[in-house]
C-alpha cells in the first residue's frame, strides 16, 4: 500500500479542486445546466468517486461527452430544470449499477487496446485544442472540437497578447516548478502568480466571473429526483451517459495504473461511476465520469492515492460555500495553460506506435477511432470504437480458426498433417478444429474440410468415416450448428458417416436441442485428453471394415 503523504495529498488536491472550478462551470454551461451545477458536481463526483473507485488517482469529475449528452435533454427547455437534471443524473447511476451488475465490464473484454489507445489519445488531443480559444482569448464555434480549434486559428491576427501571455506564463510556471521539493505546489504557483500580476497591473483577461458568472456562496442544495419526469428521451439520454461514461473509465483505467501495484478492477470503477452520478444528481450536479484531463491534472498536481482526489472534492465544496469571490478573479487563460500541459501528458504516442507495429489492422482501428473522437461527437466516437472492436475480433477469430488433420503415431499419441483436399474411401480421416468455432469463422472452417467425392455409392456402401475433434472449447452456435448437419448429410449421401468427438456434455446437450440429427455421432469427452478421439477413430474403423457393424453413436 502507497505511503499517505499528507501534505502532498492535500495541495495535489487544492490544485485539482481549483482547475475544477472553470471547467465544471464551463461543462455545465454545455450541458445546458446552471453553472453552478458543475461545481456541484465537482463537489459530489471526486467525493464519492474517491471513496468507491480502484484506480485510485482517477477523478470522477465533469466531463465534456457528458455534457453533449445531457444537452440532448436540457436544452429542450424542460419545465422543471432542476428536477430533470437530477432525474436524468440520478437515473444515468442507477443505469450504471445495473450494467455493471449484468456484467458490462466483462464486455470490455471486446474493446481493443488499440482501439482504447486511439480513443484515448484523441481525447487528450481534445483536451488540448479545446483550450486554444481561451488560450488566445478568442471567441470560436463549430461543431466539434477540431473544427473550433482551427475556426480559432484563422483568427489568428485578433489573438489577445496578455490572454497568450498569461496561457504561457502558467505553462512555464508550472514546468519550472514542477521539479524538486516545489513539484506539488507547481500547479497552485501557476495560477496564482498570473492572477496576482493581473490584479496588480489591472490586466484585462477573461476570468471565471466574467465568463460564467461569479460564485454563489452556499451548501449545494439537495434535489430529489422526479419518476414523473421520466420519458423516452431521458431515458436514450440516461443509457447513452451510460455507455459514454462506462468506456471512458475504462479508458482512464488503463492509462493510469495504480502506483502501490494493485491490480485496477474495472468493475469497481464502474460501480464508482454510478455511486458518483447518484451523489451529483442529489445534490443538483451535472453527470459526472472518469475525466482524463482531470485524472492527468492530478497526476502532475502530485496526487498518488485516492486521498488526494477526496480531497479535491471536500476543497471544491469550500469553495462553493466560502472562498466564491477568491476564485472569481482567477483568469482563465492560466486554467487553459495548464489544461493544454495536462493535455500533452496524457497522450501515450507509443501505444499508437505500438498498434502501427502489431499490423495494419490494429493501426487502422486505432487511428479511425482518433479521427472520430476528433471528428464528431464522443459519444458517437465511442459507438465507433465498440464497432471497430467487434469487427476486429470477428476478423482475427476468423483468420485464427483453421482444421488440422491428425494421424495415428502410437497408442495414445497423434501426429498432426495436411488436410486431404478429398476423403480417400475406405478410410478413417480424423481432423481436428483449431480456434473458437465463433459463428463469423464458420463459412472459412468449412470450406477447409476434405471434398467429398462421387455422387454416393451403392445403397448401404460404407465409403468414408470423417471424424472431427473440437476438444470441449467449442461455443456452439446456430450457423455452426447449421454447417456441421449439411456436412453430415453430404457425407451420408455418399455412403459415409460423421463423428463429432471432444465435446462437453452440455455441448452435446446444446446441439441435439438445436436439432442437429442424431445420425452425426457426438461424443464426450473423457478424463484423457485424446480419450474420445481414440474412441471415435476405432469405432469409425469397425464400422467401414465390418459389415454388420452398427454406425457410431453418442454412447461410448
Amino acid at each position: 500500500m502507497t505511503k499517505v503523504r499528507w501534505g502532498r495529498e492535500t495541495t495535489a488536491g487544492l490544485a485539482g479542486a481549483i482547475g475544477s472550478v472553470p471547467d465544471g462551470m464551463a461543462t455545465a454551461v454545455l450541458a445546458g445546466a446552471n453553472p453552478m451545477a458543475g461545481l456541484y458536481a465537482s463537489f459530489a463526483g471526486p467525493t464519492a468517486g474517491g471513496l468507491l473507485q480502484s484506480t485510485t488517482v482517477m477523478v470522477v469529475a465533469t466531463t465534456s461527452a457528458a455534457a453533449v449528452t445531457t444537452a440532448e435533454v436540457m436544452t429542450a427547455g424542460p419545465a422543471d430544470p432542476l428536477r430533470t437534471l437530477a432525474t436524468l443524473t440520478v437515473l444515468a447511476g442507477v443505469f450504471m449499477l445495473l450494467a455493471t451488475r449484468l456484467g458490462f465490464a466483462k464486455l470490455m473484454r471486446f474493446v481493443s487496446a488499440s482501439v482504447m489507445g486511439g480513443f484515448m489519445f484523441g481525447v487528450g488531443l481534445i483536451l488540448i485544442l479545446g483550450q486554444l480559444a481561451d488560450a488566445t482569448g478568442v471567441t470560436t464555434s463549430g461543431g466539434s472540437t477540431l473544427e473550433k480549434a482551427l475556426n480559432t486559428l484563422r483568427q489568428w491576427q485578433s489573438f489577445d497578447l496578455a490572454s497568450m501571455l498569461t496561457a504561457g506564463a502558467a505553462i512555464a510556471l508550472s514546468i519550472a516548478f514542477g521539479r524538486g521539493k516545489l513539484v506539488a505546489l507547481a500547479p497552485l504557483i501557476a495560477i496564482a502568480i498570473p492572477t496576482l500580476v493581473l490584479a496588480a497591473t489591472d490586466g484585462e483577461v477573461a476570468t471565471v466571473e466574467s465568463t460564467s458568472g461569479a460564485i454563489a456562496v452556499g451548501l449545494p442544495p439537495l434535489v430529489l429526483p422526479d419518476p414523473g419526469l421520466i420519458s423516452p428521451t431521458l431515458v436514450a439520454a440516461a443509457a447513452a451517459l451510460t455507455i459514454v461514461v462506462l468506456v471512458q473509465a475504462a479508458g482512464v483505467g488503463v492509462a493510469y495504473p495504480n502506483t502501490d501495484g494493485t491490480a485496477n478492477d474495472v468493475t469497481r470503477d464502474f460501480y464508482a461511476q454510478g455511486g458518483s452520478n447518484i451523489a451529483s444528481g442529489l445534490v443538483g450536479g451535472v453527470p459526472v465520469g472518469g475525466s482524463v484531463g482531470q485524472t492527468e491534472f492530478n497526476v502532475m498536481a502530485g496526487g498518488r492515492t485516492r486521498w488526494a482526489v477526496i480531497i479535491s472534492g471536500l476543497w471544491m465544496l469550500v469553495f462553493v460555500v466560502a472562498l466564491g469571490p477568491v476564485l472569481s478573479a482567477v483568469p482563465i487563460p492560466a486554467l487553459a495553460g495548464l489544461l493544454i500541459l495536462a493535455g500533452f501528458g496524457s497522450l501515450k504516442p507509443r501505444t499508437l506506435a505500438r498498434s502501427w507495429r502489431t499490423g495494419k489492422a490494429s493501426a487502422a482501428a486505432a487511428l479511425i477511432t482518433m479521427g472520430a473522437t476528433l471528428l464528431v461527437p464522443i459519444h458517437i466516437a465511442v459507438l465507433v470504437g465498440v464497432v471497430l472492436s467487434l469487427l476486429l475480433s470477428a476478423i482475427t477469430g476468423a483468420s485464427a480458426t483453421h482444421i488440422v488433420a491428425l494421424e495415428p503415431a502410437g497408442p495414445g499419441h497423434w501426429r498432426r498433417a495436411a488436410v486431404p483436399t478429398e476423403l480417400a474411401p475406405g478410410q478413417v480421416t480424423a481432423l481436428d478444429i483449431e480456434g473458437a468455432g465463433g459463428f463469423v469463422s464458420v463459412p472459412a472452417l468449412f470450406a477447409q474440410l476434405p471434398a467429398v467425392p462421387g455422387d454416393g455409392g451403392r445403397e448401404g456402401e460404407r465409403l468414408f468415416a470423417v471424424v472431427l475433434r473440437l476438444r470441449g472449447h467449442l461455443r456452439t452456435n446456430l450457423t455452426f450448428t447449421k454447417a456441421l448437419e449439411a456436412y453430415g448429410e453430404q457425407l451420408a449421401a455418399s455412403g459415409g458417416h460423421l463423428s463429432v468427438c471432444g465435446l462437453q456434455p452440455g455441448t452435446i446437450a446444446q446441439l441435439r436441442a438445436a436439432g442437429l440429427p442424431e445420425t452425426i455421432a457426438l461424443i464426450a469427452q473423457g478424463e484423457e485428453t485424446d480419450g474420445s478421439l481414440a474412441v471415435a477413430y476405432a469405432r469409425a474403423g469397425d464400422w467401414l471394415t465390418e459389415s454388420g457393424a452398427q454406425p457410431p453413436s453418442d454412447a461410448v
